[in-house]
């Protein structure tokens, strides 16, 4: 396939003959266009057509689907994380319905997106309400990484910094902390993969990697 940038490129061409509506889906999502672009618009057996609404919006909807079809594995892979993980856990719908740190993990995906997108505030009031559900407190800027498990969960905190590596078992009581009090600098350690932290930890401090 071309690069994405011929198909930028290529998209750019066609923009004027779309509509107005099309021309701001486009340039609203030109990242994710440009991707798609690869498969739906330059290869297109019609060299000579042009870029129509539809077309656009139908590069649109595939990326919806794989962004929910990668959600939908996200979600099975961190349930069936703690099945390996934990002896006592016994079948999928007892993990969903029983793990905190599993609610907190999901609970913090849409609140890290949100504050990725510069709505901090609401990231943040949402995890005061994830925090008061789970008793599990992580700032909404936190990175944290896939399949990974809060064990009991009680009482840990994740710091806005911090970043957690995938396959990391985290126990009940752990503090990823910050000692500096400058703001835009990484104050909050980083766990490399596959690290566990056992009970009552207080990790503090911006090191990085550490595993």
């Amino acid at each position: 396939f071309p690069s994405h940038d011929t198909a930028a490129i290529e998209i750019g061409k066609r923009l004027s003959k779309l509509s107005k509506r099309a021309q701001v889906i486009v340039i609203t999502h030109l990242p994710q266009v440009a991707v798609w672009a690869d498969q739906h618009l330059v290869v297109k057996k019609n060299e000579g057509g042009s870029v129509t609404q539809s077309d656009v919006v139908e590069i649109l909807e595939n990326e919806r689907k794989v962004e929910i079809a990668r959600m939908l594995s996200s979600l099975f892979e961190d349930v069936d994380a703690i099945i390996a993980r934990d002896p006592a856990a016994r079948h999928r719908l007892e993990v969903i319905t029983c793990y905190p740190g599993l609610h907190a993990i999901w609970l913090h995906r849409p609140n890290h997106f949100l504050w990725n997108l510069g709505l901090k505030w609401p990231a943040r009031f949402l995890a005061s309400l994830a925090r008061f559900l789970t008793n599990i407190e992580i700032h909404p800027g936190a990175r944290i990484g896939r399949r990974v498990f809060l064990d009991h969960g009680l009482g840990i905190v994740i710091g806005e910094t911090a970043e957690i590596g995938d396959d990391t078992t985290i126990y009940q009581g752990v503090t990823l902390g910050g000692t500096s009090l400058y703001k835009g600098v990484k104050r909050h350690p980083t766990l490399g993969k596959g690290v566990v932290v056992s009970a009552g930890a207080k990790v503090l401090g911006g090191y990085r990697d550490w595993e």
